[in-house]
């Protein structure tokens, strides 16, 4: 990270970067939508896949506005693949906006998600963020510092649950639906052969 940059997470993973890659990244939105909820958000939109490396989603996050600050405030997400090569490393950039907390339209929380090999086949997940300033605000230095609390908790639980889904034996589709475990332990019919008379 550089200067401006605060170092949120450094932790390893034990499975392999392409399946927390997929979890966190991938097609599948089920674990992330999931995160969103441990996480305590709601009204969560749709986690489109990525298109030309982008995707943006958004949610309402419960923040603790004090006696006359806002309960919760809608974030809105934008998520950019910056490097993906899964014999090296990835990188993955997120721009935060959220609009309804004080100054909440003159700065985005930018968080930097670096995926790399770690030893036996792990992931190091490093995570790092700053506030971006687009205006002026008289309470920097009280968002900066909300900014850097509420990514450690939330990023916390982020591996926490990466965590708990591989020691589970989970993979990205964990649970096939009914019809499919049905279908499984169903014995295939057995033909009754013709007789003549």
């Amino acid at each position: 990270p550089d200067s401006s940059e605060t170092k949120i997470i450094e932790e390893n993973v034990p499975a392999p970067m392409g399946l927390i890659y997929e979890l966190m990244f991938g097609d599948d939105p089920t674990f992330m939508k999931n995160l969103l909820k441990v996480q305590k958000n709601f009204n969560i939109g749709e986690i489109p896949k990525f298109v030309n490396n982008k995707r943006t989603y958004h949610y309402t996050k419960p923040v603790n506005g004090g006696p006359v600050g806002p309960k919760q405030t809608k974030c809105i997400v934008e998520e950019s693949i910056e490097h993906k090569d899964f014999s090296k490393y990835c990188l993955i950039v997120q721009l935060t906006e959220s609009p309804d907390v004080p100054s909440g339209n003159a700065f985005k929380v930018k968080t930097k998600i670096f995926l790399s090999w770690g030893p036996q086949n792990a992931t190091n997940i490093l995570i790092v963020t700053t506030v971006v300033w687009t205006g002026k605000s008289w309470i920097k230095s009280a968002i900066e510092r909300g900014a850097i609390s509420g990514q450690k908790e939330a990023l916390g639980i982020l591996v926490a649950e990466l965590k708990k889904k591989i020691s589970s034996g989970g993979t990205i589709n964990t649970s096939p639906s009914k019809v499919r475990r049905k279908d499984r332990n169903k014995k295939p019919k057995e033909e009754t052969p013709l007789t003549t008379t």
